[in-house]
């Protein structure tokens, strides 16, 4: 375990990546849901609109070998980890997505990163493409 330097008098620990990726193994799910992403997002297998970049069908949630995987076929078509899915919809670096995580986990004795999270994406419904043609046209005229 690495610790910070001594801070008025006090040693603070901060856990390991290794530990916190031990710690969150399987519970990725519960980790993203406790972070702020809708569960709608969480459902395994499942293709639907990216949380991040929209779209229809792009995004599922696979949670591959329990590490809270994902893929978008737009952001990250070779898929991501439960830490890049945070860094992608929050914004974080990966530092603060680590720090987060071990805080969700109740492992962090440090302070929560000072960005807020950006709000999830809704899923957006497709445009009706006949309409935004057909007033592309009239204002042609």
């Amino acid at each position: 375990m690495s610790h910070y330097p001594k801070k008025a008098g006090l040693a603070m620990n901060k856990p390991a990546l290794t530990d916190i990726k031990a710690a969150a193994l399987g519970r990725w799910p519960e980790i993203h849901a406790a972070l702020g992403i809708p569960e709608r997002y969480l459902k395994t297998h499942q293709h639907q609109p990216c949380p991040y970049c929209g779209g229809r069908d792009r995004y599922r949630y696979t949670n591959h070998k329990q590490g809270g995987g994902f893929i978008c076929n737009q952001c990250t078509p070779e898929g991501g980890s439960g830490f890049d899915l945070l860094m992608l919809v929050f914004g974080y670096s990966f530092a603060e997505a680590v720090q987060v995580v071990a805080g969700a986990l109740g492992m962090n004795t440090g302070a929560q990163p000072e960005k807020r999270p950006i709000a999830v994406n809704a899923p957006k419904t497709p445009p009706d493409c006949h309409q935004d043609h057909l007033a592309t046209l009239v204002a042609l005229r």
